[in-house]
């Protein structure tokens, strides 16, 4: 039986890429989360549930954004089977997945691909609260279009000075930063001792970053 008991209409599905689709979700009864946070969702009642990174800081309104790479097997291809209007099905989770910042060091957000999820909403409750440290995000893809919300950030890097915002391609030759995220992270903080790092994307990718930073006198990773 699915753990998926909270249903949600799908407000808007809107293509930011070839393969990222970002989901607005207006649950049919409110609950809380936080920035951080993600939730599991099913495309029918009492089916299968994939976990997926809340994009957004909690509103007003309460309605979900998610970034959501469809990979072209039996569970995606259900999910965008559905369109505007249609019900999916929640579970919420019980706890966050990336903690709020302490407030007492700048922060490094260390992104790859659409890891950028919790990372949206975590920078995006900041901003709201005003937090003084200074900020930092390094974005990793392969091409430009999977860069696929760089106005939003370069938006928020323009209107706020404490927001540092730096993409960085691995397979493709631009005007920007190239090669692997975690390279141009250290390139630019060789000593990272002093800094709160958070690193979500592939596991591999996680994994390396991790290691490497602790290497360099990383401290708190999350």
């Amino acid at each position: 039986m699915s753990n998926a008991t909270l249903s949600a209409t799908i407000e808007a599905i809107n293509w930011l890429s070839d393969d990222i689709a970002q989901l607005w979700l207006a649950p049919q009864k409110p609950f809380s989360w936080h920035a951080g946070d993600y939730l599991e969702m099913a495309p029918e009642p009492d089916g299968n549930t994939r976990p997926f990174s809340i994009a957004n800081a909690p509103n007003a309104a309460g309605r979900i954004e998610l970034h959501i790479r469809h990979s072209g097997d039996e569970w995606y291809n259900a999910l965008f089977m559905h369109k505007v209007g249609d019900t999916v099905y929640l579970a919420p989770a019980s706890k966050q997945q990336y903690p709020m910042p302490a407030g007492d060091r700048p922060l490094l957000f260390v992104a790859g691909g659409n890891g950028f999820a919790p990372f949206k909403a975590l920078i995006e409750q900041l901003l709201q609260d005003g937090f003084a440290q200074p900020i930092t995000l390094y974005w990793g893809a392969r091409r430009q279009q999977d860069l696929y919300q760089d106005e939003v950030i370069r938006a928020w890097a323009r209107n706020t000075p404490t927001l540092t915002y730096v993409p960085v391609l691995s397979e493709e030759d631009w005007a920007g930063r190239t090669g692997l995220v975690a390279d141009a992270v250290l390139e630019d903080h060789p000593d990272l001792s002093g800094f709160e790092i958070y690193v979500c994307g592939p596991w591999p990718m996680v994994q390396d970053a991790r290691a490497r930073f602790a290497e360099h006198g990383a401290e708190r990773i999350h």
